[in-house]
């Protein structure tokens, strides 16, 4: 819950250089997390944040790591 909160606000605490609003989030909700065969998963927002904000892909991966989260989940892309 952290990572997608600290993705939302504009607020930049230590370890986290992403402020990306609820625009991106529900755009990930809306056309990545339905095609996916996962369906709701931290990878596939991950993964669809990242897509969407190339520039804010460093710091979508620092914040999963501090929050211990795996970053090998290519098994979870978007299925079409």
């Amino acid at each position: 819950m952290d990572f997608l909160w600290d993705v939302y606000d504009s607020a930049n605490e230590a370890g986290d250089s992403v402020s990306l609003g609820f625009a991106p989030i529900h755009r990930v909700m809306r056309e990545d997390m339905r095609g996916s065969a996962a369906l709701t998963t931290i990878y596939v927002m991950a993964t669809g944040l990242a897509a969407q904000s190339p520039a804010s892909e460093a710091g979508i991966r620092q914040r999963l790591s501090r929050e211990t989260i795996a970053r090998d989940h290519q098994r979870f892309r978007r299925v079409r």
